[in-house]
């Protein structure tokens, strides 16, 4: 556990950090409203990662089990003008003096409510290097100059937070949000898509520097977390997404 102060708050995050001499990835997980880090460790399946030796993990504690993403949403972080942004701006140093992390493999991965802060911080933040989400959508809002990363956009085809039919919160859909991020990382041609299970992938590639951009549609799902026991092993966003982030095949 890693306590800190923000905003005069004091504020927490469950860490897994793995046995290993060499420096890691951190993986920082931002759990959906009303969710707990330690609901969100279990469902989203990252913990294997610092198990195996491959990354540290973290999972901080939203105020009043929320986040506040700057865009109107949501709940009490959003109504008590908790500034979220700062936090990570904050948490990610204070494990990086207690843990092997490698600097330049920073990512973050957040779920509903959670993505939202996610793609807030990603282009707040400049020591991130990589975001994935899952279950939400939000126009980009990056200041120009802002360097390229790896961005994976994630929905279920029945999600009402993302999906095209729906109406989500601010009117973006996952579709647009992506397209979005290729504007910001200068993505161009066409794209490659793969199918995996219930899973299609399409990618954008090439990009500015390390610029890349997937889309991920989960066919049959609505706004529930593609886990294990939900989808198939190949197919489940933790799978997808650390392949994706670091780049591996799948």
């Amino acid at each position: 556990m890693v306590q800190l102060s923000s905003g005069g708050r004091l504020r927490t995050a469950i860490v897994l950090t793995p046995h290993t001499g060499r420096r890691v990835p951190l993986v920082v997980v931002l759990h959906g409203r009303n969710t707990t880090p330690a609901q969100e460790l279990v469902r989203t399946g990252f913990a294997g990662l610092a198990a195996n030796g491959s990354a540290v993990l973290a999972y901080p504690a939203g105020i009043d089990r929320s986040w506040n993403a700057r865009t109107g949403c949501c709940a009490g972080a959003a109504r008590l003008q908790v500034d979220d942004v700062a936090f990570l701006g904050a948490l990610v140093p204070a494990i990086e003096k207690h843990a092997p992390v490698d600097p330049s493999r920073v990512y973050l991965v957040g779920y509903s409510n959670g993505g939202r802060l996610a793609l807030t911080a990603a282009c707040a933040l400049p020591g991130i290097t990589g975001v994935a989400t899952y279950g939400t959508a939000q126009p980009a809002r990056c200041p120009a100059g802002r360097p390229p990363l790896p961005v994976l956009i994630g929905y279920g085809n029945g999600d009402p937070h993302a999906a095209p039919g729906h109406v989500p919160i601010g009117g973006a859909t996952a579709p647009a949000t992506a397209a979005d991020w290729r504007s910001v990382n200068g993505c161009v041609g066409v794209p490659s898509t793969t199918t995996v299970g219930p899973a299609t992938v399409t990618e954008w590639t090439p990009c500015r520097g390390s610029g890349r951009v997937a889309l991920v549609r989960w066919d049959g799902l609505a706004h529930r977390w593609p886990g294990t026991g939900v989808v198939p092993p190949a197919a489940t966003a933790q799978t997808l997404i650390w392949h994706f982030l670091t780049n591996l095949k799948t």
